[in-house]
């Protein structure tokens, strides 16, 4: 029986940068000014620097402790892994779902208000869209048994146990989901959080629980909102996503458009090497091999970002080459067999990011600009509110490595 593991960290850092008034589609002087501070906070990034940083700016008088508690979320049973800083909420039922991610009073995750409180029993046919952030298998599709079918199975739906590992000092919970015997794996993991910093740490493990070997990838899925502030009902038109290309890029233009119109003007890669994809209300998908080990979301109307770290692994094999995969949510581009071109009709103005990555560690800094959501690829293509999704995928369990893992038994 074989266990692979993976580590991420989230690091969210306080910032108050002053931005004049967006104004135009075009990336605005916040998101530009955001991006370089993004790229400024990477360039001199170290965990210990910046979690001494913040303990110097937090109050003296404010005691430094985490807390674990049960917690009405929505009207689900929850679990509230918190500091001064941030908090998590959990719902274990739900597939071990970290629902909602809030830091600086900000919620960073999209929540399907249709959804809200709702445990749908895990089923082969259908797809329940939570929102928040989970586990997901790789590769997906109906192909053969080497496929993961998805929708809201075991691995999706099922109902994890929880534990307290730790409070006070410092907070870590344990979730460990139920064996799918559908695919031999069973999925695990913890969250850790400090008292006195907005750091999170991630660790995700896969187990063959098959008896034979079995050969998948695993991936952290997150959905971000990226509804406008002021109407949820309608898009943010300041929403971005951005990574580095790959300067010996495996795709042609540096990325790979794998859904949608192959000329999307809401794509591009920027005079500095930086891979940027803008929300718009249209469904795609882009591929990016980017091996610098990071990516950011930025909002430039709100300004709160979201910045992620990874390991790119040189030497493990990335199926179709992406260490990196932007999803947008809305309408689809269809043509037809005679020719003729449709637009489906699209759900509520909501964008949903995918990424996803294979590394060993991963960490992710929020500066004051807000940040985007995350999900996984796959056939489905249902409708979501205003949300973005995120991705990552990893040879070791939480974000790292190669996509697809030889498990022996």
């Amino acid at each position: 029986m074989t266990k692979r593991s993976r580590k991420r960290n989230y690091l969210l850092l306080l910032g108050e940068p002053r931005f004049p008034q967006c104004r135009a589609a075009s990336q605005s002087p916040q998101v530009a000014r955001t991006v370089f501070l993004v790229a400024a906070l990477l360039a001199t990034f170290n965990p210990a620097r910046v979690m001494a940083q913040t303990r110097a700016q937090a109050k003296p008088t404010v005691n430094a402790e985490c807390r674990v508690e049960s917690v009405d979320y929505k009207g689900w049973q929850a679990q509230q892994v918190s500091n001064r800083w941030v908090q998590l909420v959990i719902v274990p039922q739900n597939g071990g779902r970290l629902m909602q991610v809030s830091f600086h009073g900000h919620a960073y995750l999209f929540v399907n208000p249709k959804l809200a409180g709702k445990y749908m029993p895990p089923a082969q046919d259908v797809w329940f869209n939570y929102g928040g952030d989970k586990l997901w298998l790789l590769p997906e599709g109906n192909e053969d048994e080497q496929h993961w079918r998805g929708n809201s199975d075991l691995l999706d739906d099922g109902p994890f146990t929880f534990r307290k590992l730790s409070e006070g000092e410092g907070c870590g919970i344990e979730l460990i989901g139920p064996p799918d015997p559908h695919t031999g794996i069973q999925f695990s993991r913890t969250i850790r959080l400090n008292p006195d910093s907005p750091h999170i740490a991630f660790h995700a493990s896969m187990k063959n629980v098959s008896g034979h070997t079995v050969e998948w990838s695993m991936q952290s899925v997150s959905q971000y909102d990226t509804g406008d502030g002021a109407n949820p009902s309608r898009g943010n038109r300041e929403f971005w996503g951005f990574t580095p290309t790959n300067r010996s890029s495996g795709y042609l233009n540096r990325y790979h458009v794998r859904y949608g119109p192959a000329e999307n003007p809401a794509a591009s890669v920027r005079d500095d090497g930086l891979f940027s994809v803008h929300y718009v209300h249209l469904a795609a998908e882009f591929w990016v091999d980017s091996n610098d080990g990071w990516l950011a979301v930025v909002d430039g109307s709100s300004r709160y970002a979201m910045v992620e770290r990874f390991q790119y692994q040189e030497q493990r094999s990335y199926p179709g080459k992406a260490s990196v995969i932007f999803w947008t949510n809305g309408p689809e581009l269809r043509l037809a067999d005679d020719g003729v071109a449709s637009v489906s009709d699209g759900p509520e103005a909501r964008l949903l990011f995918t990424w996803k990555r294979r590394s060993i560690a991963r960490c992710a800094a929020c500066v004051r600009g807000r940040p985007a959501n995350w999900k996984p690829i796959g056939s489905r293509r249902e409708p979501r509110a205003n949300s973005m999704e995120l991705l990552t995928l990893g040879s070791s369990p939480v974000l790292c490595g190669a996509r697809f893992w030889r498990m022996a038994k």
